[in-house]
């Protein structure tokens, strides 16, 4: 337990952009695992307080939405990657995948601190329920990318800063590109029907003047 607690703990100074001063391979890849492992499950949690209205719903949420967040972030990893090397940072890759994992991280646990309030919102309210759905995610993804840049910069000489934001900007774009077809692919996540449910073919749905 008191490992747990440790990995915990640091995690959440990664997420905050301390990285530990004695940071080995080993240590990183134990917390890269420790931040993939915890936020699929912190978003399987959002998940199905997300569709608790409907237990299929909220049973098959347990797995698309965690799918959904590693699929996006998979998909911009490589992307992430090469603008890294292409970016010529003097960061290392170690302390770049734990940043963007630190991220995950605290912005997945924000979504499973307000599960719970989702839940009782979904189930008592026809009207907050889909309004809290909605902003509890966006809040979680808010939260995710503000570390992700102020973990780029952070503690870096002013020099620095430019070559380690464009990595992060990068993987930021890829993935917020990605992510809205893997919830379509995945769709239905929310009881009701969102824009997120068609993906980039929502656009083409618009009336013209709105477009």
């Amino acid at each position: 337990m008191k490992k747990l607690w440790k990995m915990f703990s640091d995690l959440l100074d990664v997420a905050r952009g301390r990285l530990p001063e004695d940071l080995g391979p080993a240590q990183g890849i134990r917390l890269l695992s420790g931040a993939a492992l915890s936020s699929l499950a912190f978003v399987a949690a959002w998940g199905i307080a997300a569709g608790s209205t409907d237990a299929v719903l909220a049973l098959s949420n347990a797995a698309k939405v965690p799918m959904v967040l590693l699929f996006s972030v998979l998909a911009a990893l490589p992307a992430g990657l090469l603008a890294h090397r292409l970016s010529d940072s003097s960061e290392s890759t170690r302390s770049l995948l734990l940043t963007l994992g630190g991220s995950i991280f605290a912005g997945s646990l924000v979504a499973a601190v307000l599960a719970p309030l989702v839940a009782v919102y979904y189930l008592s309210s026809a009207w907050a329920g889909p309004y809290l759905g909605m902003g509890s995610a966006f809040l979680a993804v808010g939260v995710a990318a503000v570390l992700l840049f102020r973990g780029g910069v952070r503690g870096a000489p002013a020099t620095e800063r430019k070559s380690r934001l464009i990595p992060k900007l990068v993987f930021a774009a890829v993935t917020l590109g990605v992510m809205p077809q893997f919830i379509a692919l995945a769709s239905p996540i929310l009881p009701e029907h969102t824009i997120f449910d068609e993906g980039i073919d929502v656009v083409d749905a618009m009336p013209a003047e709105v477009r």
